[in-house]
C-alpha cells in the first residue's frame, strides 16, 4: 500500500466552526448546544483510494458520543464510527475498505477503490463551557500499488522466540486448566468452555450444543479458548493430536466467522475475545512453522493476523464493546497488538502498531490504576479482575522489555502485586470482592490458621476506597477490611461500606461472588445486591453506580480505626465508623441521613449479615452468636439499638462460574432509628471432653472401595456399613447414565447387579451423606478396571459390566486408565471435594497389589512370577500416583497403611487366589491402624 499526503488549505474546509491554521494544522471550533457537529475537506482533485488516514486531536469536549469519519458519495456518507474517541491526545483514524472495522460498520458496502473527493468529520458530543476544537493535523489518502497482496506476506511472520516464550507463560497462567481441559476434549470430544465448564458437541453440528445460552461461552469460543489450551497440551507433550485439534479449531472459526459474515457478530467479533484470538493465531502460527504445515493454512493465518493486528490498532474498534474508552478490555486490545508487533517486526505497519498500544497501554494505566500508600489498585471493584490485569500488566511489561522501549509499565505491575499480596488473608486466600470468583471455605483439616501478624496495624487507602484492620487475639491472626470504592461502574457491586472478616482461619463475614456475567437475571442479580453484603441498606432502593461518592479516612485519636460513607442511595448518605476496642472486640457504629428532608425511610433501613457455608448463626433477642465447627471460637454479633432479629434464613452464596452453594444470612431492621451500634466479640469455644468424643463405640462406616477394606470390616463391629464397589473416581464424578434395573438381570447375584446400577447412576455421593456416616473409607483396588466413554460420562467397565454389555456398541469406546491420570485426577477433586463437605474423617487404605503369595504346601513366602510381577509393578505405579493425588488434593486425609511385611496373597482366601486377596493379619492390622486414626483425629482435632 501507498499513502498520499494532503497539503492541507483552510479553504478547503467548510463547516459551522471557527476555522484557524497554526503551523499546518487546522483547528475547527466549535460552540453551542448542536449535539453534533460536522466538519468538511474538499480535496482539490478526485482520488481514487482504497482509504484514508486523518491524525485528529480533541480538545476541551466534555463528552463525545463518537466521532465518525469518511466521505460523501452521491449524497450518502461512507464511513466508520469511532465510539470511544481518544480526548487526550492526537490519534491516527484510519479508515479502509478491506479493514475487519469497515466490513462490520458497512456489512452492506463492501469496496475496494473508490473515488473520493471530499472527506467528512463528524462528532456527536457537548463542547465545553469554553468551546471545544478538532484539530486536523494531517490527512492522508491509502492508494493500491502493483506490490500489493490481498494477505500479510509470509516473510513479515519472523516471531522471536523470547517473545513466544513469554505469551505462552501467560496463556498458561490464564488458561490454568488446560492439561485437564486438554485431555477431556480429545478423550470424549466434549468441547472446554471457561469455568472448568465441557459442552456435549453432536458430530452433526458446527458448535456444540447450549453456547448460544451463555455469553461466556460464546466468548469462549470465538475466543478460541478451546483451540488455546489444546495448543498449550501441544507445546508442553509434543502431542501432534492436540496441535490438529487446535488446527481444527482455527480452521473451522476462520470459515465461519472470518471468511464469512457470522450470525453471532457480537461475540465474533467482541473486543477482549478479538485479541485473544490473535494470541492464538500467533502461537498457532509459530507451531505450524515448526511442523512445516501446508502453505495455504499458513497464509490464511498470516491473512488473519494481519487484519486482527489492524482491527486492534483502530481507534474505531478500541474497547469496541464497551460504554468508556477506559476498560480492562482495552488492556487485552493493547497487550495483544504489542506481540503481534514483536512476531511481524519487519511489517510497515509495526512500528505504528507498537507506538499505538504502548501509547494506549500507558493511558489507560494513567486512568484505571490509582497508587496509594505504595500499592497500585485496578479501579474496577474486583480483586480478581486486580489480579488479572496485574498479569496483564507484567506480560505488557515483559513484551515492551523485549521490543527495547523504555515504560513504567513493569514497576506498576509490581505495585499491583504487591496489592493482591497485601489483601490476602493469612490463610491464602482474598475476599470475593466485586466480579470475582469466591473459593469454598476450607475445612477441617485443610484449615490454616497462619501465624500472628508481626507488625498489626490499620491500612487506610483513601484514594482507592479501602481500609484493612490486621490484628492479633490469642496469638491468632484476624483481619478485616471495608470496600467504599467509587472509582469506576464496572464491576460494581451494591457494597459500599461492606465488611469481610477473618479469624482463626475461618472467613466469617464474606463477599458472597457473583454467578455469571448475566447479571439482570437470578442469582447473579441478587449477589450483586445490597441484600447480599454486610452493610446497611433501603429495601428497594437501588444504588446509582454512575454517580456513587464515597469518602473513607482512618480515624483520629486512635490507632485501629477508620470511618466512611457514601451516596449510593441517590444522594442520601450512609456513614459507618469501625474501631478496635479490644484484642477480641470491634465496635461498628452505622448510620443514614436523608438528605432531601421531604423523603422518610423510617421503617425499611436495614443490616445485613452473610456468612459462608461451614458458619451458622444462631439468633436470641438482639444477639447472634456464630459457630463453626473449624474454629476453637465463636463470633457473637451483639446490637445495642434497633430491633434485631429474625432468625437465620437460608440464602445462596456464589462460589466458582455457574457455581452456587447454600448457606445462611441475618438481618437486623432498624426501625424509627437513623443509626445503629453494634460490635463484633471473638469468644473461645469450652473444650469438648475425650470421653464426649470417643462415646461411638459402633461406628456407622461408608466406603467406597473394594474388597480389601470391606473383607477387614468384619473385624469392626459397625452399626451399619455403605459399600460402593466397582466404581471407579472417573465414572462417579460424571453425569448420571440412564438405565433400567431390568437391563441387569443378566447379571447373577444381587450385590453384582446394584454395584454396577450404582456406577451407572452414580448414587454414591447422593446417598453417602444421607447415611451420616462417622468416617469414610476410601481404596483404589478397583481403579483397575479401565473405564468406557459415554457421550459426556464415562462407566466402569468391570467385569460385573461386562457380563450385561460385553457386545453392546454403547459401550464400545474403552479408555485406558495408564492414559486418564489428568481425568482421574480431576475427578478426585471432585469427589474428594463432595465427600470433604460431609465433615467426618476420611480415610486412604493405601493397599497395594501383592508380590508375594502364601505356599500353604510349603508355608512359604514366594515371589509371583516375572510376568505377574510385571502386572503387580505396573498397577502399583498407578495406586501410587491415585494416592499421591488424594494426598495432594486433600492433605489432611487419614492414612491407613498395613506393614509391608503382611502384604501377601493368601490362595486360602474365601474370594481365591489374587494380587490382594489377603491374609486375615492383614485385616486386623488394617482394623487396629483405623482405630488409632480416628481415635487420634476425635482428640487432637480440638483447637
Amino acid at each position: 500500500m501507498a499513502e498520499i499526503k494532503v497539503a492541507l488549505d483552510v479553504s478547503a474546509v467548510s463547516g459551522k466552526a471557527e476555522l484557524t491554521v497554526v503551523d499546518d494544522v487546522i483547528s475547527a471550533r466549535f460552540s453551542g448546544t448542536a449535539d453534533s457537529y460536522i466538519v468538511s475537506y474538499t480535496l482539490p482533485e478526485i482520488i481514487n483510494a482504497v482509504g484514508l488516514v486523518a491524525n485528529l486531536h480533541l480538545r476541551n469536549w466534555l463528552d463525545v458520543k463518537y466521532v465518525a469519519l469518511g466521505y460523501m458519495v452521491d449524497g450518502v456518507f461512507r464511513h466508520i464510527k469511532a465510539k470511544n474517541f481518544n480526548l487526550r491526545s492526537a490519534v491516527d483514524f484510519r479508515v479502509h475498505h478491506k479493514d475487519v472495522i469497515w466490513q462490520l460498520e458497512n456489512p452492506a458496502l463492501q469496496l475496494n477503490c473508490a473515488d473520493i473527493s471530499n472527506v467528512r468529520f463528524f462528532i456527536k458530543g457537548t463542547p465545553g463551557e469554553h468551546g471545544a476544537s478538532l484539530d486536523i493535523n494531517d490527512l492522508r489518502f491509502i492508494v493500491s500499488s502493483e506490490n500489493d497482496t490481498s494477505i500479510c506476506d509470509a516473510v513479515y511472520f519472523q516471531p522471536d522466540n523470547k517473545a513466544m516464550a513469554v505469551i505462552s507463560n501467560y496463556l498458561k497462567h490464564s488458561f490454568r486448566n488446560y492439561i485437564d481441559q486438554s485431555e477431556h476434549y480429545l478423550a470424549t470430544g466434549a468441547c472446554p468452555m471457561p469455568g472448568g465448564k465441557a459442552l456435549d458437541w453432536p458430530l452433526n453440528e458446527r458448535q456444540p450444543g447450549g453456547i448460544s445460552e451463555v455469553s461466556t461461552f460464546r466468548f469462549g469460543w470465538h475466543g478460541l479458548h478451546p483451540a488455546i489450551n489444546l495448543m498449550l497440551y501441544a507445546q508442553q507433550h509434543n502431542h501432534i493430536g492436540a496441535l490438529m485439534a487446535a488446527r481444527s479449531f482455527i480452521e473451522q472459526w476462520l470459515n465461519d466467522s472470518f471468511y464469512q459474515v457470522d450470525a453471532d457478530k457480537k461475540y465474533a467479533w467482541y473486543d477482549h475475545g478479538t485479541a485473544e484470538r490473535l494470541l492464538a493465531f500467533l502461537v498457532m502460527r509459530q507451531l505450524s512453522a515448526e511442523y512445516q504445515c501446508d502453505k495455504r493454512f499458513m497464509q490464511r493465518l498470516d491473512d488473519a493476523i494481519y487484519q486482527h493486528a489492524e482491527l486492534l490498532a483502530s481507534e474505531a474498534f478500541y474497547a469496541y464493546n464497551q460504554p468508556a474508552r477506559y476498560h480492562n478490555h482495552a488492556w487485552f486490545q493493547d497487550a495483544a497488538l504489542i506481540a503481534a508487533t514483536l512476531c511481524l517486526k519487519q511489517h510497515p505497519r509495526a512500528k505504528h502498531w507498537l507506538n499505538t498500544a504502548i501509547l494506549r497501554f500507558e493511558d489507560q494505566l494513567d486512568t484505571l490504576i490509582v497508587r496509594d500508600g505504595g500499592f497500585a489498585i485496578f479501579v474496577e471493584n474486583s480483586i480478581g479482575y486486580h489480579h488479572g490485569v496485574q498479569r496483564l500488566a507484567a506480560f505488557a511489561g515483559e513484551l515492551v522489555a523485549l521490543s527495547g522501549r523504555n515504560t513504567e509499565i513493569p514497576q506498576i505491575a509490581q505495585e499491583l502485586i504487591a496489592w493482591s499480596d497485601f489483601l490476602r488473608y493469612p490463610d491464602g486466600r482474598a475476599p470475593a470482592q466485586g466480579d470475582t470468583f469466591r473459593l469454598p471455605p476450607r475445612t477441617g483439616k485443610d484449615v490454616r490458621i497462619g501465624k500472628a501478624w508481626q507488625t498489626p496495624g490499620c491500612t487506610v487507602l483513601p484514594k482507592a476506597g479501602y481500609a484493612v484492620i490486621k490484628g492479633n487475639h490469642d496469638n491468632k491472626p484476624w483481619m478485616l477490611c471495608m470496600f467504599n470504592t467509587s472509582l469506576s461502574a464496572t464491576h460494581k457491586h451494591e457494597d459500599n461500606l461492606h465488611l469481610t472478616l477473618w479469624f482463626d482461619g475461618v472467613e466469617w463475614l464474606i463477599d458472597p461472588s457473583f454467578y455469571s456475567h448475566e447479571y439482570l437475571e437470578e442469582p447473579s442479580a441478587f449477589l450483586r445486591g445490597a441484600k447480599a453484603h454486610n452493610g446497611m441498606h433501603i429495601d428497594g432502593q437501588k444504588h446509582n453506580m454512575s454517580k456513587i461518592t464515597s469518602n473513607i479516612q482512618a480515624s483520629e485519636g486512635t490507632e485501629f480505626g477508620f470511618w466512611g460513607e457514601h451516596s449510593g442511595c441517590y444522594g442520601d448518605s450512609i456513614q459507618r465508623k469501625v474501631d478496635v476496642v479490644g484484642s477480641n472486640r470491634i465496635k461498628i457504629d452505622d448510620a443514614f441521613f436523608c438528605i432531601e428532608s421531604e423523603r422518610s425511610y423510617k421503617n425499611n433501613k436495614t443490616l445485613n449479615f452473610i456468612f459462608p457455608e461451614n458458619v451458622t448463626a444462631n439468633v436470641d433477642g438482639n444477639v447472634a452468636t456464630l459457630y463453626s465447627k473449624d474454629s476453637g471460637y465463636n463470633l457473637v454479633l451483639s446490637f445495642s439499638n434497633g430491633k434485631v432479629i429474625e432468625k437465620a434464613i437460608e440464602c445462596n452464596v456464589g462460589v466458582g462460574f455457574m457455581q452456587m452453594a447454600t448457606s445462611q444470612s441475618i438481618n437486623v431492621t432498624v426501625e424509627g432509628l437513623n443509626n445503629l451500634s453494634w460490635d463484633i466479640t471473638f469468644v473461645k469455644k469450652p473444650k469438648a471432653s475425650n470421653a464426649e468424643l470417643l462415646s461411638s463405640l459402633k461406628p456407622n462406616v461408608a466406603l467406597i472401595g473394594s474388597c480389601v477394606s470391606r473383607d477387614a470390616l468384619q473385624f469392626l463391629q459397625c452399626s451399619n456399613i455403605t459399600y460402593f464397589a466397582r466404581t471407579s473416581l472417573i465414572s462417579l464424578a460424571s453425569s448420571p447414565i440412564d438405565i433400567s434395573e431390568s437391563d441387569l438381570n443378566c447379571i447373577p447375584g444381587s450385590f453384582e447387579r446394584r454395584m454396577v446400577f450404582s456406577d451407572f447412576t452414580k448414587t454414591a455421593l447422593r446417598t453417602i451423606p444421607e447415611t451420616l456416616p462417622d468416617f469414610i473409607i476410601l481404596d483404589f483396588i478397583d481403579e483397575r478396571f479401565d473405564v468406557c466413554a459415554v457421550g459426556d460420562s464415562f462407566v466402569t467397565r468391570s467385569n460385573y459390566m461386562l457380563q450385561a454389555f460385553s457386545d453392546d456398541p454403547r459401550f464400545s469406546n474403552v479408555l485406558k486408565k495408564k492414559n486418564l491420570k489428568s481425568i482421574w485426577y480431576s475427578a478426585c477433586e471432585k469427589v474428594l471435594k463432595s465427600l470433604d463437605e460431609i465433615n467426618v474423617p476420611i480415610i486412604l487404605h493405601k493397599a497395594w497389589w501383592s508380590e508375594k503369595y502364601m505356599n500353604h504346601d510349603s508355608g512359604k513366602l514366594e515371589k509371583f512370577s516375572d510376568a505377574e510381577l510385571a502386572l503387580v509393578k505396573e498397577n502399583n505405579s498407578l495406586l501410587s500416583f491415585y494416592y499421591d493425588s488424594v494426598i495432594n488434593i486433600l492433605p489432611r486425609v487419614l492414612i491407613a497403611e498395613v506393614e509391608q511385611e503382611l502384604v501377601y496373597s493368601d490362595f486360602a482366601h474365601k474370594w481365591g487366589k489374587d494380587y490382594f486377596h489377603y491374609s486375615k493379619e492383614y485385616y486386623l492390622s488394617l482394623i487396629k491402624s483405623i482405630l488409632t486414626l480416628i481415635k487420634e483425629d476425635a482428640t487432637g482435632g480440638i483447637k
